[in-house]
């Protein structure tokens, strides 16, 4: 796994190629309803393409407040774990 200045992941392909195992992306990459791919950089593009333009917004706005909320903790916690190193 890579370290970047900061411990902020500079974007979502580093985020899926460098810190997600080839198992987990596929398991993400199942929820697209695209025809999954073998290879792990291509697991992760199929993500990306899925999340291109306002579909991340979109995908926010679908989620109810608990889940919201749950990725928020997420966030929460990566950045207390990082900073308590």
């Amino acid at each position: 796994m890579r370290y970047y200045p900061g411990d902020r992941i500079p974007t979502l392909a580093a985020a899926l190629n460098e810190h997600m195992n080839a198992s987990d992306l596929r398991k993400l990459a199942a929820l697209t309803g695209e025809k999954l791919p073998v290879r792990k950089a291509e697991l992760a593009a199929v993500v990306m393409r899925y999340l291109e333009g306002d579909r991340l917004h979109a995908v926010w706005r679908s989620l109810d407040e608990f889940q919201r909320a749950a990725v928020a903790e997420q966030g929460y916690s990566y950045q207390v774990v990082v900073h308590d190193r």
